[in-house]
């Protein structure tokens, strides 16, 4: 078979060379960022569509030119300039900077030869305004948010601060008040009593009832107000407080509780005190009065730096989705006061719960 003719060897290969050059060029000016190739000195030696577009020049007025002087209009390198770092690093070097009304983000990188030397650079300008603006009204949505949580804090404060100070004026009321009315009551139907003729009458007997019924009052007074206002905090901690509640609660109801404590402070700060009883008190309250379960498991320790309460029942459960709705169900006025009570104090409030399955609550509230 003959060989090609030298001359016709060289022709193919000019074009096969001339055919890699269009495909580099076309494969170049596609990049959607402005890239160009620089010397060692800062001079451009090549550079696609995207840089012409950026610096609004054409490739001949941009070939030859100094990159900081195109780019910021100076003879010197600007402050951090990437080209300056990546001599002495041999590494990408970047750079984020504002130019009139964009936000660039500039990079170097370095192109070394096969015997290891530095012979250019590739230089790249990323177009970053969108992601800026974007990052911008994300930080000010942020701000806006953290100020109405805030204000929402503020305002859920006042209006549990609020509820304290009536429960504690009703409970006084109650205690002070109706309390000495109904005690002066009893002593009056005592006295009566002794001065009726022995033997007993029918107007005896009615007296010896009203007395019993007076007594009870006086119970139930004490009981409400005690639960309005748990005094016992203040002497004997929330740990003993939260065995009282439970046990009242095991004598009225069926429901047996178990409660474990560990690591908890006698007395700590009073409104962590306060809360912890609280949020316990409802969801006792809750399973009471909604659960119809048999057992409930009650958790309080200590945890390095957090108070974890737990109250865990074998109830009927509830549907999250619907109770945790202020405008679905009246009932769940009392998990957002419990939820509201751990925000206020940079704690963490969860609940899980499915029909039939139980319920389970969960606050962590650092201390």
């Amino acid at each position: 078979m003959a060989e090609k003719p030298a001359h016709e060897e060289i022709n193919q290969k000019e074009m096969l060379l001339k055919a890699y050059s269009v495909q580099w060029r076309t494969t170049f000016d596609a990049i959607n960022d402005a890239v160009c190739l620089l010397d060692m000195n800062g001079r451009i030696l090549r550079c696609n569509k995207a840089m012409e577009s950026l610096l609004q020049k054409s490739s001949k007025e941009i070939i030859g030119g100094i990159s900081w002087e195109l780019m910021h209009g100076t003879d010197k390198p600007i402050k951090g300039c990437p080209i300056v770092r990546m001599k002495k690093t041999l590494c990408r070097e970047s750079l984020v900077l504002k130019v009139d009304d964009k936000w660039l983000n500039v990079t170097v990188d370095p192109v070394i030869d096969e015997t290891g030397n530095l012979t250019s650079a590739v230089h790249i300008i990323s177009d970053i305004t969108r992601r800026k603006q974007a990052e911008k009204a994300l930080k000010r949505l942020n701000e806006e948010l953290l100020k109405e949580h805030n204000q929402r804090k503020i305002l859920s404060k006042s209006l549990i601060d609020l509820l304290e100070k009536d429960r504690r004026k009703i409970a006084m009321e109650l205690h002070d008040h109706i309390g000495q009315i109904l005690t002066s009551i009893k002593l009056n139907l005592e006295m009566i009593h002794e001065k009726l003729k022995p033997g007993g009458t029918e107007l005896g007997a009615q007296i010896a009832a009203v007395q019993e019924r007076t007594i009870q009052a006086i119970k139930d007074i004490k009981n409400v107000s005690r639960g309005l206002r748990p005094a016992m905090i203040e002497s004997l901690g929330v740990v003993s407080s939260l065995r009282e509640l439970f046990n009242e609660i095991q004598q009225q109801t069926d429901i047996e509780i178990r409660f474990f404590s560990i690591g908890i402070p006698k007395r700590f700060e009073e409104a962590k005190e306060l809360a912890v009883y609280r949020i316990a008190q409802e969801a006792l309250t809750n399973i009471v009065r909604h659960a119809r379960a048999k057992n409930v498991f009650v958790n309080l320790v200590k945890k390095d730096k957090k108070l974890l309460l737990s109250v865990e029942d074998n109830g009927v459960g509830f549907d999250q989705d619907k109770v945790m709705k202020p405008s679905k169900r009246k009932g769940s006025l009392g998990l957002l006061i419990m939820k509201e009570r751990a925000v206020q104090l940079d704690g963490e409030f969860t609940i899980e719960s499915q029909p039939g399955k139980g319920t389970h609550l969960l606050v962590e509230i650092p201390i």
